[in-house]
């Protein structure tokens, strides 16, 4: 009995030296991802952070195209004309009817030349200036909307990331804690079974031994799925 009594303080303190520990170390299980980390592969590969990051791409462009109208505009165009018929008329000669073979007296023909006019025109709005600035001014702020719109997303995406990695510590050094003290509990419920069989102890010390570690394991699978659906949080802002 008196080995039951320092088996069970021994346990004791073990268990609080192991949740004191794990709140300092709390080591993850597998490869270990530090924060930093996981907050640049969130932000890096997040939807809605791809999708703010557009929309700024999208409104400076459109704050270049709202800039060219302020620009003059050059037109230039080119006329090309030619007769496609040659044209020709004959002077007939009176005689011919009377002698035959005798030819006109002269053929009068226009040759086929092409004629080129080249023309151009720059136009300035200068009735328009005020109100393509002011365009231009609404599309900075734009730009400057959409700037901000991708920091909030990244900011909440930060913060869940925070809360997610922190909680999955948490979780894991409550898991550490737990397992280990199954394992004493195991060795303790051995050893109770010894000396209830030597009638050293009483049997309700037994069952008070087992009671505990039906509890322990239950809260490690609580804690184990747990610690599942926390890693599976941390994972979904990092998805494409």
């Amino acid at each position: 009995m008196y080995r039951l009594i320092l088996l069970a303080m021994a346990f004791i303190l073990f268990v609080a030296h192991g949740a004191a520990y794990g709140q300092d170390a709390a080591p993850l299980s597998g490869e270990l991802l530090t924060l930093e980390q996981a907050i640049a592969l969130a932000v890096r590969n997040n939807h809605s952070v791809k999708i703010a990051k557009l929309g700024v791409g999208k409104a400076e462009d459109e704050l270049a195209a709202t800039r060219t109208y302020r620009r003059p505009s050059m037109h230039f165009y080119t006329l090309f004309s030619q007769q496609l018929v040659k044209q020709s008329s004959n002077i007939s000669n009176p005689l011919s009817a009377v002698l035959p073979g005798l030819g006109p007296f002269f053929t009068i023909s226009v040759p086929r030349r092409p004629t080129a006019i080249f023309g151009g025109q720059v136009l300035q709005p200068l009735s328009q200036q005020y109100r393509i600035g002011l365009n231009i001014e609404l599309a900075k702020v734009s730009i400057e909307e959409r700037q901000e719109e991708v920091r909030l997303r990244e900011q909440t995406t930060v913060d869940d990331v925070k809360r997610s990695y922190y909680g999955i510590l948490q979780s894991q050094s409550a898991l550490d804690s737990l397992q280990e003290a199954i394992k004493l509990y195991r060795e303790l419920d051995r050893v109770t079974a010894d000396y209830v069989a030597q009638k050293v102890s009483l049997k309700s010390d037994s069952l008070e031994v087992k009671t505990r570690l039906a509890k322990a394991e239950y809260e490690a699978l609580n804690l184990t799925n747990q610690l599942a659906t926390e890693k599976e949080q941390l994972n979904k802002p990092a998805r494409p």
